[in-house]
């Protein structure tokens, strides 16, 4: 993006032209890396939402044909056409389709099956969507007047989930279009900052309808594609299944699909006002863009961890705090780097001496805020040290920190520029927007990282509350579950899944946990946990009688010499 050849600068044609298309290859780089990133992170760990009881229960045998199956979840859970499917031995599914909730709440999920079932074997699988919209996939067997053993001829769980799941293709592009859904907000958030505190103090052009037009155009369509998608994801089918009628139906009845079509709304009502209103002209314009980019904003705790997890006091003001500040920062920065964008009879430093001084005190308020509130989210979120190299989300989240520092280190070069910029020096003006769009580069990865942590069930620890850990248990998936979290007598739940599949692991004959505390010498004490119900092992009332930190060890034994820990 160099400056428009003219004899004040002495830049010649072809220098300009190379100019412009460096940055935008270096930005189309970073998008299809971000892209390549959202689609190879691995599938979603099991949420919160974990299957307690079954009726008839896992690998029971029952005389006469029970008239329909019950799934009783720790929590409320949304369950869309085909959640839950029953399938005899030769794979052919024997359920009515219909899924409803028994009576009391959405924690009990019900579906009918056909009229006089023979004798055989039956294979119950599940998919439904927890409270934050994270999906969660199982199954079991249970027999009509057999037992229930493992056979050839019986459908294996695990190929019965592959044949309903969503896929990768789904997933992938369900990342992406979060993604583009949050660069989009970003903008707009920016733009309104900009527009009331930066742009005042140079004249108004006309370029910020282009970028508000495009920014509500690509959140219209984020939104429009994510109610489809979420939709695919909860009824466990493809990219060319997202558009039916009963998907788009059972997403629109969920929270997390309401909330898509509710940004949806708010992005069509944005368009329309980006249209009318082009150049923001005055601050009554700017200010009425403002408010329905605020309710967009606080629609983002809706359906999402910070409403599902306590305290929502500190963590849904926390969401919507963090994403307005990286809204004047992140966004406000592309929008100052379009005021550096050549325009016909402009001198690359028209009015960007002030803009950029303006800027910058608007930056520096934004980090403290965007620090604060991550800081916040990550306590609550993740609790501790060790839970940050134990899951997905404490991944993401530092490489998110990551990109962040290189941006801030970048931003502080570029202040050492203003005043070069300032005194007219042409050297100034092309540092500082090349360290710009090295700073938007890097806030596209920063965008990516954002979707991975939207996407990943976060390791949440919170004091007095449940302490919740996921981690690789050999081929299993282990999800270690100690309500409450603090002295005296705790409930430990474990919950073991198919690290490939997702599906529910109930092989293990021997589960014990060994609890350490370094600090204070204390351990090992060894609890032996038993078996409560699928792939489910509890021990109630557990004494922990001193604070701090402990460490868990867990063995899983699955055969008389074979153990994983």
């Amino acid at each position: 993006l160099a400056p428009r050849p003219g004899p004040r600068h002495g830049v010649t044609a072809d220098a300009a032209s190379g100019g412009r298309r460096a940055p935008a290859r270096r930005l189309a780089a970073a998008l299809l890396a971000a892209v390549a990133l959202v689609w190879a992170l691995p599938a979603q760990a099991p949420a919160h939402a974990v299957l307690e009881h079954t009726a008839p229960h896992q690998n029971a045998s029952v005389q006469a044909a029970p008239r329909q199956v019950r799934l009783e979840f720790n929590e409320p859970v949304e369950a869309s056409l085909g959640a839950i499917r029953v399938y005899d031995q030769q794979g052919a599914r024997v359920d009515q389709a219909t899924v409803s909730y028994a009576p009391g709440g959405q924690s009990a999920v019900v579906v009918g099956l056909r009229d006089g079932l023979p004798r055989g074997i039956y294979t119950t699988t599940y998919r439904v969507v927890s409270a934050d919209g994270h999906p969660v996939s199982g199954g079991f067997a249970f027999g009509v007047g057999r037992a229930v053993s493992a056979s050839r001829d019986t459908p294996q769980v695990a190929d019965l989930l592959a044949r309903a799941a969503a896929g990768p293709a789904v997933e992938g592009v369900y990342g992406i279009a979060r993604g583009l859904h949050y660069a989009a907000l970003l903008l707009v958030v920016g733009a309104v900052f900009f527009r009331l505190l930066v742009w005042p103090a140079i004249r108004p052009p006309r370029w910020p309808a282009r970028v508000l037009v495009t920014a509500a155009a690509v959140g219209l369509g984020s939104a429009l594609a994510a109610v489809a998608l979420q939709g695919a994801l909860g009824a466990g089918v493809g990219l060319t299944g997202a558009l039916d009628a009963e998907v788009l139906r059972g997403s629109l009845d969920s929270r997390t699909g309401t909330a898509w079509l509710l940004r949806a709304a708010l992005w069509a009502f944005l368009l329309v006002f980006a249209a009318l209103y082009r150049d923001l002209r005055t601050r009554r314009e700017a200010l009425g863009l403002a408010l329905p980019a605020a309710v967009l904003v606080g629609t983002l705790p809706y359906a999402g961890h910070a409403e599902t997890q306590a305290p929502q006091a500190v963590l849904v003001p926390a969401d919507v705090l963090h994403v307005l500040a990286a809204g004047a920062w992140l966004g406000g920065l592309v929008l100052l780097l379009v005021c550096f964008w050549p325009r016909r009879g402009d001198g690359p430093g028209d009015g960007a001496a002030t803009a950029t001084a303006r800027f910058s005190r608007l930056a520096l308020p934004a980090i403290v805020v965007l620090a604060g509130a991550g800081i916040a989210q990550s306590w609550f979120y993740l609790g501790s040290v060790g839970a940050i190299v134990d899951s997905t989300y404490g991944w993401a989240l530092v490489a998110k920190v990551a990109v962040l520092g290189l941006i801030v280190a970048a931003a502080a070069g570029s202040r050492r520029r203003t005043a070069r910029l300032a005194r007219g020096d042409v050297g100034g003006v092309h540092g500082l927007r090349r360290a710009m769009q090295a700073e938007v580069v890097l806030a596209v990865l920063v965008l990516a990282a954002t979707a991975t942590l939207v996407r990943a069930a976060p390791p949440a620890t919170i004091d007095g509350g449940p302490v919740i850990r996921e981690l690789d248990l050999g081929p299993m998936r282990l999800q270690l579950d100690i309500e409450p979290g603090d002295v005296g007598p705790a409930d430990y739940h474990l919950y073991l899944f198919d690290r490939r599949t997702g599906a529910q692991v109930d092989r293990v004959e021997e589960l014990t946990v060994q609890l350490v505390q370094p600090e204070k010498g204390i351990g090992p004490i060894t609890l032996d946990i038993p078996r409560k119900g699928p792939a489910h092992y509890e021990l109630r009332d557990s004494t922990l009688g001193v604070s701090g930190t402990w460490r868990a060890a867990i063995t899983a034994r699955v055969s008389e010499f074979d153990q994983y820990t």
